[in-house]
């Protein structure tokens, strides 16, 4: 039923997001609902607020990014600030009587692409693992960089207003149209499409074709397509990375700005294929608008719940999939492990090493964003039953009788009832349930075989075995990691998942971070489902 419901509500917001897109071209197939709306002054306000909203946001996060100096911090500020300064000179720059700019020139249109080609290319690049000296030289050049990028936007806008002429030489596609009227044409088309296509209704020095086989390669045309493509990439990459991080973090404040980028991103297409002062024109400032203004809301929401502004920025660009799993944790997770520990010592910082494993393997066999947070979750919580379980059974240092064992067993089932009670924790109950069947069938508690078990389940088996095998317990000192992976390689195919097990050694080959628990020394071989225990 849950699953039924998450399905139905990701398919409403879905069509939500999609449905700009269908006005749009709703407007365009219909003359008559395509509406002309000539009113510069109008036109002027809303650009503003528009670079007012992302003002905001650059201030949001810039202040993170002072404090933290992280790269992909300063680069979404630096394309938030890019955005505001930029598309302020298209508002600036609407022609008419009363207007800061009293003649139409082509920094109006330039300015309203280019706003969005600097900033998705920012969002862009915060997305990437650049080099590390790049990202050193960043940390190390902070504050250089940051009034850098307040300088050139300063410079963009004061060149523009000093000489608004500037950026003429650049084409649009069309020449330089009349000083809008306060009455529109009788039929309210400019006779062009694009942002620039006109502010009147017809222009009155079209630029000459060139003569045949001496077409630009600069034609205005085509530089608005090329840069309205590139825009849109840029920030559907980024749109797309802030969904996956929300998925996994299921922060509101990441989901609103995957949302923002996307509206920023279908901007595009009203931007460049809507008719001048028309509705369809119209829509792309409402939808960069409300681009800016969902992830404000979405980020003062946290901000009222208790979230400082360093953790809600910090929040919005973790790269760290443990890490995002982790700021996600219901309330009560961290009461339900420190109770577990509570019961079994030996178990001090256990889950979160066998979460930190689970989480890796599942990248290594490239899991969806939502199934790695139910591996993490699963791995997080899969000891949580054993807080039932009586103390002088955890905690005995000699090998447990056949009852004791029985009463041990019965943990998986335990921490599968506690979560599965719990809605945002359910996604995790496969994995908590069934973290010790084993492939022959020899497991516990359902006696589960090969495929049945969910693959979650699996590999939080292979995490849990290998954290087990190379931490201390109470009834034997640490494996060395030698001997726990040829212990794990004998049993990989027949009880242990043979694409997890080698999943974790790429993992562990590659990643030395990854330390053992415990100082280990050579045991005897024991039974791995019994270690695991």
């Amino acid at each position: 039923m849950a699953w039924q419901l998450r399905e139905r509500g990701q398919l409403v917001i879905t069509t939500l997001l999609l449905a700009p897109l269908a006005l749009f071209f709703w407007l365009r197939h219909d003359p008559d609902l395509d509406r002309l709306y000539q009113i510069p002054v109008e036109h002027f306000y809303v650009v503003s607020a528009t670079a007012l909203a992302a003002l905001t946001l650059a201030i949001i996060v810039g202040i993170a990014s002072v404090r933290s100096h992280a790269p992909r911090t300063f680069l979404v500020a630096a394309g938030f600030l890019a955005i505001a300064g930029i598309f302020s000179v298209h508002g600036l720059s609407t022609p008419g009587q009363h207007m800061i700019v009293k003649e139409p020139h082509h920094s109006i249109a330039i300015s309203a692409r280019l706003s969005l080609l600097v900033g998705g290319l920012c969002f862009f690049l915060s997305t990437l693992n650049l080099p590390a000296r790049v990202d050193r030289f960043i940390a190390r050049h902070h504050g250089r960089l940051v009034a850098g990028v307040i300088l050139l936007v300063a410079l963009y806008i004061g060149a523009n207003l000093a000489f608004p002429s500037l950026l003429d030489f650049i084409p649009t596609g069309q020449g330089v149209p009349p000083v809008p009227s306060k009455t529109a044409s009788s039929d309210g088309s400019s006779g062009m499409s694009g942002m620039y296509s006109a502010y009147g209704t017809t222009p009155t020095t079209p630029k000459a074709a060139p003569p045949s086989g001496e077409r630009s390669l600069l034609d205005g045309q085509t530089l608005s397509y090329s840069m309205a493509i590139a825009a849109g990439l840029f920030l559907l990459v980024a749109a797309w990375r802030y969904r996956q991080i929300f998925a996994l973090s299921l922060l509101p404040a990441t989901g609103a700005m995957a949302v923002g980028m996307l509206l920023l991103a279908e901007s595009q297409v009203s931007m460049t294929l809507g008719t001048t002062w028309r509705m369809s024109w119209w829509l792309y400032h409402v939808l960069m608008l409300c681009g800016f203004l969902i992830p404000i809301v979405g980020i003062g929401w946290a901000y009222r719940r208790g979230s400082s502004l360093a953790q809600i920025v910090e929040g919005l660009f973790l790269r760290d999939t443990l890490a995002q799993i982790e700021r996600s944790f219901p309330e009560a997770m961290d009461s339900l492990i420190a109770a577990t520990v509570a019961k079994d010592p030996y178990l001090r910082g256990h889950s979160r090493r066998v979460c930190e494993l689970a989480v890796a393997i599942g990248e290594e066999l490239g899991l969806s964003p939502s199934h790695l947070r139910a591996a993490g979750y699963g791995a997080l919580l899969h000891d949580i039953g054993k807080i039932g379980i009586p103390s002088a059974v955890l905690q005995k240092p000699g090998r447990l009788t056949d009852d004791e064992f029985a009463v041990l067993k019965e943990h998986p089932m335990r921490g599968w009832h506690i979560v599965s009670q719990t809605p945002s924790l359910r996604d995790a109950a496969p994995a908590i349930r069934w973290h010790h069947e084993r492939l022959d069938g020899t497991g516990y508690p359902d006696h589960l075989a090969a495929e049945q078990i969910p693959l979650e389940a699996r590999i939080v088996a292979v995490a849990d075995v290998w954290d087990a095998l190379t931490s201390d317990r109470v009834y034997r000192n640490a494996w060395t990691p030698t001997a726990a992976r040829d212990l794990l390689s004998r049993e990989a195919g027949s009880q242990l998942d043979r694409r997890c097990v080698d999943a974790l050694f790429t993992v562990l080959d590659r990643n030395s971070s990854l330390r053992f628990p415990s100082h280990p020394v050579h045991v005897e071989e024991r039974p791995a489902v019994l270690l695991a225990g």
